[in-house]
């Protein structure tokens, strides 16, 4: 009994950490603050991003992200557990979406998660 009590938390725990980050992408895309955000542009380096909106021009390390998480769409370039930058896969012009992929995947393979 205490066995497959033991089993059920496990399971329950895995099903929880695959399936909650997938939530709350989806939960914070529909939210009044991101469709309210404007327009930023990315410029992506070998360790660093540089993200400019009108005026304002900010570098960011990637070892200081919290998270990347790709979605069919998106890229979600999380600063910590509830706040992100959005990338569009579609707004690559140069290199495409699925090369920033792969280099996320081989530099930082401990944060990188895709939805399933």
């Amino acid at each position: 009994a205490l066995a497959s009590l033991f089993i059920i938390i496990i399971i329950s725990f895995l099903a929880w950490r695959f399936l909650h980050p997938v939530s709350e992408v989806k939960k914070s895309y529909n939210s009044t603050p991101i469709q309210k955000e404007q327009e930023l542009n990315y410029t992506f380096y070998e360790k660093t991003f540089k993200i400019r909106e009108k005026v304002n021009t900010e570098t960011i390390n990637y070892r200081d992200l919290y998270k990347i998480f790709e979605t069919k769409s998106f890229f979600y370039l999380y600063i910590d557990k509830t706040h992100s930058f959005l990338v569009d896969k579609n707004g690559f012009y140069k290199g495409s979406s699925d090369d920033f992929a792969d280099f996320c995947k081989k530099n930082y393979w401990w944060k990188f998660k895709k939805e399933q």
